[in-house]
C-alpha cells in the first residue's frame, strides 16, 4: 500500500518509511462498526481529504473524532430495515418493489449540528451513492414547512386565520391549461384554520398561501434554512416539486427547535496529531433564519402534525415533538421530517427504479414510523423536557373550528387549542370576560388574499 502510494505521488519515499515505523492501532470499535457506518465514514473521508488532501491525510497519522453514536446507528439500521420490511410485507409477490426499495436516515444534534446517525442505502458495496446526503428527491408536502415559516413571518397569516380549502383553477404553463391543484383524498374541508391546513396537509391552502407570499420571499426563507438546492420559479414549489437531500430537509427543520436559527450538520469532532494533539476543533455554526416567534409558532402548529394529523403515528413516543409527512405524485417518495428539543431527523423512502411505493404509501404509514422508532433511542438521552418558548409569544385559547380567541370550555376540551399567537398583535380583553376577536385583517384573508 505504501509502496503504491509512492508511485502515484501521493507521499515521498520518506513518508513511507516513517509511516512503516508507526504502530498500527487500531480500537475494537473499527473492527465491528455498526451496519451502514460505511456511508457516514465516506462523508468522513470527503470531508478530511478536501480540508487536509489525500497525502497529508494518509501519512500524517491523524486520528479523527467523529459525531457517530454507535448505538444510535445501530438503532438507525434496525428501523430502517423493519420498516422497509413492513412496506414489502404489505405487497406480498411484488419483487421488483423488494428489489428496488431504497432509503434514508439522517439524525442531527439540534444545538450542534453533529450527524449523530446516518444511513445512506442498502448497500455500500454495490453503491457508495449516499442518498441521505446526495440523493436528490421531491419532498412532496414536507415543504410546506418552509412555505408556512415564511408566511407567518412576513403577516401573510396567523396560526387562527381563516382560509377555504376548496377546489380551484389557475393558469398554466401556456394560455390554453389550466392548473387545477387536489388534495391527497381529493376532498375539500371549506372553511379552515392554518393550524388545520397544515396539520391535514392540505394542498390548496399551500397553494393559496403561496400565490399571497410570493415565490421570491419562499425562496429567501428556504436559503436562509439551509436549502441550497436550486428550486423551481413556479407554483408547483407549494406541493414540493423542487428535488432536494435528506441532509437539507434535516438542517431545514433545525431552524424550528433552535428558534430561527439553522445548524449546519457536522461528521467531525476534532482532529488530532500523530502526538495526539488537537490540531482542529469543530464548533456549530449557525445561520439566522427567522425570527424566535415565527419559529416557536411552527413548532406548536408541527407539534399539532403529530398530536392530531398525518403524523400520528409518532404519538407512541410520548415526548415533545414536531414534525411533517411529506408524499409525492403515485407514492412514488414517503418523508417523514421531525424533531424534538435535542434531535432533529429525516426520514425518505423510495425506489431505485422510481415508481410508486404503493396505492397510499404515504409519508405518514411508510417513513413516519420509521422515524418514530430511530427516535425512540434518542428518548432514552433526552435532557431538555420542552421547547424553549421565546419572549413575544402568548398561549392563548382558540376556537378550532372559527379561528376566534374564546373563553375555553373545559368541559369541551377538543372544541379549542391553545394557539401560540403574537403578544403585540392580540387585542386587549375587557372586562366582563367574554369573546373576542383578531382584527378581521389577520384572522380571514380570503375575501381578498385568495
Amino acid at each position: 500500500m505504501l509502496r503504491r502510494m509512492v508511485e502515484e505521488g501521493y507521499i515521498t519515499p520518506e513518508d513511507a518509511e516513517e509511516a512503516k515505523k508507526a504502530p498500527i492501532r487500531l480500537k475494537k470499535d473499527d473492527l465491528d462498526s455498526p451496519p451502514g457506518t460505511d456511508y457516514f465514514l465516506s462523508e468522513v473521508r470527503r470531508e478530511l481529504e478536501a480540508r487536509y488532501g489525500k497525502k497529508r491525510l494518509l501519512a500524517d497519522g491523524l486520528t479523527v473524532i467523529t459525531t457517530l453514536k454507535r448505538d444510535w446507528q445501530i438503532k438507525a439500521n434496525e428501523a430502517v430495515l423493519q420498516g422497509l420490511n413492513r412496506l414489502c410485507n404489505r405487497h406480498p409477490g411484488d419483487t421488483e418493489l423488494s428489489q428496488s426499495v431504497q432509503a434514508a436516515l439522517v439524525a442531527i444534534e439540534a444545538k450542534t449540528g453533529a450527524v449523530q446517525a446516518l444511513w445512506g442505502g442498502k448497500d455500500f458495496n454495490k453503491s457508495q451513492f449516499n442518498l441521505a446526503t446526495q440523493g436528490m428527491m421531491q419532498p412532496g408536502s414536507a415543504f410546506k414547512a418552509i412555505i408556512y415559516t415564511t408566511a407567518l413571518s412576513k403577516g401573510i397569516v396567523a396560526p387562527n386565520t381563516i382560509v377555504v380549502d376548496e377546489p380551484i383553477s389557475l393558469p398554466g404553463a401556456n394560455p390554453q391549461t389550466l392548473w387545477e391543484p387536489e388534495n391527497f383524498d381529493n376532498t375539500y374541508m371549506g372553511p379552515i384554520t392554518v393550524r388545520t391546513a397544515l396539520t391535514n396537509s392540505r394542498n390548496v391552502i399551500s397553494v393559496k398561501i403561496t400565490r399571497a407570499t410570493g415565490l421570491r420571499p419562499i425562496h429567501d426563507m428556504a436559503r436562509r434554512m439551509g436549502i441550497e438546492t436550486p428550486l423551481a420559479n413556479n407554483l408547483s414549489i407549494s406541493l414540493g416539486s423542487s428535488e432536494v437531500t435528506p441532509i437539507e430537509m434535516a438542517r431545514a427543520f433545525s431552524t424550528f427547535p433552535n428558534l430561527g436559527k439553522n445548524v449546519k450538520p457536522q461528521f467531525i469532532q476534532e482532529v488530532r496529531n500523530r502526538k495526539g494533539e488537537v490540531i482542529e476543533k469543530f464548533e456549530p455554526v449557525f445561520k439566522e433564519a427567522v425570527d424566535p416567534v415565527t419559529a416557536f409558532q411552527m413548532v406548536h402548529l408541527l407539534r399539532g402534525v403529530i398530536q392530531d394529523g398525518t403524523g400520528r403515528n409518532a404519538r407512541v413516543l410520548g415526548i415533545p415533538a414536531g414534525g411533517k409527512t411529506g408524499t409525492t405524485d403515485n407514492c412514488q417518495d414517503a418523508w417523514f421530517i421531525g424533531f424534538t428539543p435535542e434531535v432533529v431527523a429525516a426520514v425518505w423512502v423510495g425506489r431505485e427504479d422510481k415508481k410508486s411505493l404503493g396505492k397510499r404509501e404515504t409519508g405518514g404509514i411508510v417513513a413516519c414510523p420509521i422515524w418514530t422508532s430511530f427516535m425512540s433511542v434518542t428518548k432514552k438521552e433526552m435532557i431538555t423536557k420542552d421547547f424553549s418558548m421565546p419572549q413575544g409569544i402568548a398561549l392563548v385559547p382558540v376556537d378550532r373550528q372559527t379561528g376566534e380567541i374564546i373563553i375555553p370550555n373545559k368541559d369541551d376540551e377538543r372544541s379549542f387549542v391553545w394557539e401560540a399567537m403574537r403578544e403585540n398583535l392580540l387585542p386587549p380583553l375587557h372586562p366582563p370576560p367574554g369573546k373576542f376577536e383578531l382584527p378581521s385583517w389577520l384572522k380571514r384573508l380570503d375575501d381578498f388574499l385568495f
